[in-house]
């Protein structure tokens, strides 16, 4: 099983475009170029969030998934009886690991308060992680990772 990237490696895959400009710019210029980087990815955080909603009207509870690899599935919205569906077909196939993150995602959408985060399932080449972002400031976890790495 692929190790899980970390957050930096994460924002990477889904912002690559943002992560040059931060490896060409002076010290003196770093903190400018952060600052747009974060006003980007939040720009593009806003549009997945009111993807989300959308969906979230019309099904209910659920997830909005984050293809970052060529290879998964294209973007779509996951609701919890998908994912309960998805766990009874991994514990009859005796997946016991796929059964054991369903039912953790389930209870966490369960209790994710919808008026204050947007859910998020991230698919890449390790395991799928559902990551909830704050509406009122959505690259918060974003510009954590940019100072982590510059």
């Amino acid at each position: 099983m692929p190790k899980k990237p970390s957050r930096v490696e994460l924002i990477q895959k889904a912002f690559p475009e943002f992560f040059d400009p931060l490896q060409r710019v002076s010290a003196g210029s770093t903190e400018g170029a952060r600052e747009i980087t974060v006003r980007c990815v939040e720009a593009m955080l806003v549009d997945m969030i009111q993807r989300h909603d959308k969906f979230f009207l019309k099904y209910g509870h659920g997830a909005l998934t984050i293809p970052l690899v060529k290879e998964a599935e294209p973007q779509r919205f996951c609701t919890v009886e998908d994912m309960e569906e998805d766990r009874r077909l991994a514990e009859t196939l005796q997946d016991y690991d796929t059964a054991r993150f369903c039912t953790s995602m389930i209870q966490k959408l369960y209790h994710t308060d919808f008026e204050k985060h947007c859910a998020f399932i991230i698919c890449d080449n390790s395991p799928p992680r559902l990551c909830l972002i704050d509406r009122e400031y959505p690259a918060q976890s974003v510009q954590a990772v940019l100072e982590e790495y510059s």
